[in-house]
């Protein structure tokens, strides 16, 4: 979805503003959880409320909110807090906050938010093991008076400990814990002391310790994550010092906890070597939620939903206007006009199918490289993959899931070609979501695009691909009709190049006819490939912003084996295809903090916290078998899955701590209100100064304490469902994650 298709909400002023909407009088808020940061520093959380909805979820102002706001002024007093460690009383020596909201709601007022608040206590003296802790809260807490625990930092959880929450393969040649704590306007918390200092993975089950280590630097807080020119200043991306543990040389299946002495455990975790299979399937699985045109029924999810966007039930109207001239991403209808109605041709269009977008139910050009994810990964481990996977309608037909998944993307296309060839980008309708409105309740004119060359040559490369794919899959019978139809697209958009359209299709052309000359082996589709290829050295990147992006047909022809192909061309894109992923992942996960691989020049957003791009690390290593580039596949997962400053699993449903708040529309109507499973939103922004509305992601973090512009660039993220900047995703995004966690999957016996 893009920014500009939500609808304007009010905003508020600012926190003051939120504190009288159903305060009561008394200021307690509930003291949400606590725990030992380390055996020195106590965290204490902080909710100032709870927040409804109401009815008219997607854009209405009947929402509610009830606080009981924290006193903040003597929530950051020393004195307010009575602490004993073994009986003797210990002072508090110093408090730190750091605050921001969830659950934003539409309010009659305006919109309005729950504040939460992390509080950090620093005790005048260190806390030994075993040793009991007794915090009176001052009556600070509605729920509480006095809070206590034992202190084992075998036992007890650490906020600063950092895994991935789903887990490790035991196989896998890198395996890291990371220290790390960012502590509001006390700023980042001292590790120092910690270097050296003995970890241990402790058996959930039996309690013993399996194996030992010590911990070590990994990064400074001043050291940049990022080569951005806004964001490196600003140091790494927990904007405190790093310290990790190595595990990398156990391999024992099993449940653990990565404990650190003198300071806690993490979350658990497993060592399996299907362990990714856990993230894999609701991650996947997404893609069904998002099917349009048919109801999701009860047997295949228990979040069902009734038939959408069928032309059984009003028409979809054809227009003569083409996406490639301009995206109705927006919707067609500004200042009151609905310019869809000026290019109607007066057919009504007998098609359905692709998926929704995001959390709306359009479709944009980038839903081809859904399924063309789906199938290279498919294609480079299929093993990997078995049908009955994912549960979906297509179960139990001898096709892999991952395929027929893929392949509901490509048949949505198919039926959309007209009889000379021509593909259309699909439906668009005439604005953003009505407020109160579903996918199965939109009310709105649905209208489809003109065919254009763009997607033609796209459908003519997901087509050769699936038709590649069913024959790997033992369904050589079902590649014809699909080779024949790209066929027929890819010359299609070969006559109907206007002009103006070259530099929009060279693109979409080059990869079409590397995968075409796949399929068919004819020399022809690889000339034109060898034409309009712009990787023209062992060291070109296969893609660069705003000038060209050919990497989807560079894998495809490094992956090829067919007679007469050019020996030299293939392993010049075989070298730039190794030297593309050392530059965009190899090289950036050894200069990050937390070993992520990611582009060093593209900023926080948008995904670059929460989505593991590693398509290229994937190609790479099935190409050379080289374990160098599966480590920093499996360390960037590590970072996606909840080895991050936040401790968060970036996908719903996922882990001991997800996101909740989602922009999905659908999901909101639920009597739970619950999202679906396997959703992963953009995440974290970078700071962003204008305040302009509920799609900015300023909105959420004007009300941040301390200032946002001091927090750690992927802490900057609030669980709101209204801001699509930060909480929206697409199909084409989640696909990539699927494709990440797909290749970790063990293969399938």
């Amino acid at each position: 979805m893009r920014l500009s298709r939500l609808r304007p909400w009010a905003l508020s002023a600012g926190l003051g503003t939120v504190l009288c909407v159903g305060v009561s009088s008394a200021k307690a808020s509930e003291l949400r959880d606590f725990s030992p940061i380390t055996n020195q520093v106590l965290m204490l959380d902080f909710v100032d409320g709870k927040a409804h909805h109401g009815k008219l979820l997607g854009g209405g102002n009947d929402g509610q909110v009830f606080l009981t706001p924290l006193d903040l002024s003597r929530a950051t007093s020393p004195t307010t807090y009575q602490v004993t460690v073994a009986g003797k009383p210990v002072a508090v020596t110093a408090v730190g906050r750091k605050s921001k909201g969830q659950d934003f709601v539409n309010t009659k007022e305006g919109t309005k938010w729950v504040p939460i608040h992390s509080l950090f206590l620093v005790l005048g003296t260190r806390i030994e093991r075993g040793s009991r802790v007794e915090i009176d809260l001052g009556g600070l807490a509605t729920n509480k008076r006095s809070v206590g625990f034992t202190f084992d930092d075998r036992k007890i959880r650490s906020e600063t400990i950092h895994v991935n929450q789903i887990g490790y393969v035991p196989s896998a040649p890198q395996k890291f814990g990371y220290l790390s704590q960012w502590m509001g306007d006390l700023g980042p918390l001292s590790l120092d002391d910690v270097e050296g200092r003995p970890f241990s993975l402790v058996d959930t089950k039996t309690g013993k310790p399996e194996f030992r280590g010590r911990v070590t630097l990994r990064k400074r807080k001043a050291e940049a994550d990022s080569g951005v020119a806004d964001e490196a200043p600003l140091g790494n991306n927990a904007r405190a010092d790093i310290y990790q543990a190595d595990f990398s040389r156990f391999r024992r299946p099993g449940k653990y906890v990565l404990t650190v002495e003198g300071m806690g455990c993490s979350y658990p975790f497993r060592i399996d070597a299907d362990v990714y299979r856990e993230a894999f399937v609701p991650v996947t699985r997404m893609l069904y939620h998002q099917r349009c045109g048919i109801p999701l029924t009860q047997k295949h999810t228990a979040w069902p939903r009734p038939l959408c966007h069928h032309p059984s039930i009003r028409p979809i109207l054809q227009t003569s206007h083409r996406h490639l001239d301009k995206a109705y991403g927006d919707g067609s209808a500004h200042s009151g006009v609905d310019e869809a109605q000026k290019v109607l041709t007066g057919e009504k269009r007998d098609v359905w199918g692709g998926w929704h977008d995001a959390g709306d139910w359009d479709r944009e050009d980038w839903h081809p490289e859904v399924s063309f994810n789906l199938l290279l990964v498919y294609e480079l481990a299929p093993k990997n993959f078995r049908d009955g996977d994912l549960n979906i309608p297509e179960s139990g037909n001898g096709i892999p899931d991952i395929v027929d998944e893929a392949k509901w993307g490509v048949d949505y296309y198919k039926r959309i070609q007209r009889a000379d060839g021509g593909i259309s980008c699909g439906l668009f309708e005439t604005l953003w979501p009505r407020p109160g409105e579903t996918s199965w309740t939109d009310s709105m004119n649905w209208y489809m695009y003109a065919e254009d060359p763009k997607m033609s040559y796209r459908y003519a490369s997901i087509a050769s691909r699936l038709a590649w794919c069913l024959q790997m899959a033992g369904k050589p019978r079902l590649a014809p009709e699909y080779i024949a139809s790209a066929r027929k697209a890819y010359t299609w958009a070969e006559k109907n190049t206007r002009p103006g359209d070259e530099a929009k299709v060279r693109d979409d052309r080059v990869n079409a006819a590397a995968a075409l000359f796949r399929a068919t082996g004819e020399a022809a589709y690889q000339e034109a490939f060898k034409k309009d290829l712009q990787v023209t050295t062992p060291t070109t990147w296969l893609s660069v912003w705003a000038k060209y992006d050919q990497k989807w047909g560079a894998w495809t022809y490094v992956t090829t084996q067919r007679p007469r192909m050019d020996s030299e061309l293939k392993e010049r894109l075989r070298q730039a295809t190794l030297n593309y992923a050392k530059d965009l992942c190899l090289d950036t996960a050894a200069k990050r903090g937390a070993r992520y691989g990611f582009d060093w020049n593209i900023g926080t957003g948008w995904g670059a916290a929460t989505l593991p791009r590693t398509m290229p690390l994937i190609v790479a290593h099935a190409l050379t078998k080289d374990p160098k580039y599966l480590a920093v596949q499996y360390t960037t997962c590590d970072y996606m899955l909840g080895g991050n400053p936040m401790n968060m699993v970036w996908a719903t449903g996922l882990g001991k701590r997800s996101p909740r708040e989602v922009f999905n529309i659908d999901n909101w109507y639920r009597p739970d209100g619950v999202m679906a499973p396997g959703i992963v939103p953009f995440g974290p922004h970078k700071p962003v100064e204008k305040l302009s509305g509920a799609w900015d992601p300023s909105f959420a973090q004007h009300v941040m304490y301390p200032d946002v512009r001091q927090w750690p660039l992927h802490e900057i993220w609030s669980d709101i469902r209204y801001t699509p900047v930060t909480n929206e995703y697409t199909v084409g995004s989640n696909s990539e994650a699927a494709a990440a966690y797909g290749y970790l999957c063990s293969p399938r016996r």
